[in-house]
């Protein structure tokens, strides 16, 4: 039990030193580059998010179960994308009329995705 405690906070004082090191190093690529802290920062947050997407991929086609690594990068993936649209719209609510939404596109709609129901 102790020698658990004892490796969970090495790993955690390695994971921060870590990150600061990574930091420390993209700004100065940035400079180098004469690339904004921003695009970094989303490079940085785009990288740190995909990596365990793709350890799991590398483990799972490793020992035989490429299925795994799908699932795992469909299913977040789509979590991402939903979670954000979600987010964003509850941050910025946005309307728009439905009445005059409906009456203009929605014939267009129906005769898209139902030919033989004829409105226009």
């Amino acid at each position: 039990m102790i020698w658990s405690i004892a490796l969970f906070i090495i790993g955690f004082y390695v994971l921060i030193k870590g990150s600061d090191i990574l930091i420390d190093g993209s700004r100065s690529i940035a400079k180098v580059l004469k690339l904004s802290d921003w695009v970094v920062g989303v490079m940085i947050v785009g990288i740190g998010t995909s990596i365990p997407e793709f350890s799991i991929t590398f483990l799972s086609v490793i020992q035989g179960q490429a299925d795994i690594g799908l699932g795992a990068i469909i299913g977040s993936n789509t979590f991402n994308i939903l979670f954000i649209l979600g987010l964003v719209a509850v941050i910025f609510q946005r309307s728009f009329p439905t009445k005059l939404w409906l009456r203009f596109q929605g014939p267009f709609l129906i005769r898209k995705y139902f030919p033989k129901f004829d409105l226009i």
